[in-house]
């Protein structure tokens, strides 16, 4: 079958093949690097977000079942948020979407 212009239609992708890219080498390696930091820092955020779960824990019990409360773990904690939504920041960008709540 033809098109309208005499041509020979292409053939249908299959969904699962890669499509050839035409960018540099270099951009190529650039864009795989930044995604490997990016998983990096996403691995880095999920186990601060672990620590956290685990901080609040041990101050709960110490706060209520010994009545010997950490001061420090507030503290701790906050920067830790801090840190889970800059690290998250960065794939949430690379994603093209927004930060909610």
């Amino acid at each position: 079958m033809k098109g309208s212009a005499g041509e020979e239609p292409l053939p249908p992708v299959a969904p699962d093949l890669p499509v050839p890219s035409r960018e540099p080498a270099a951009l190529r390696a650039l864009g795989w690097t930044i995604a490997w930091v990016n998983k990096a820092a996403m691995a880095v955020a999920a186990a601060s977000l672990l620590v956290s779960v685990a901080l609040i824990g041990w101050s709960i019990v110490m706060r209520y079942v010994f009545n010997r409360p950490p001061v420090w773990v507030d503290e701790v904690i906050g920067f830790l948020l801090v840190g889970i939504v800059m690290l998250a920041a960065a794939d949430v960008l690379r994603r093209g979407e927004h930060i909610g709540v």
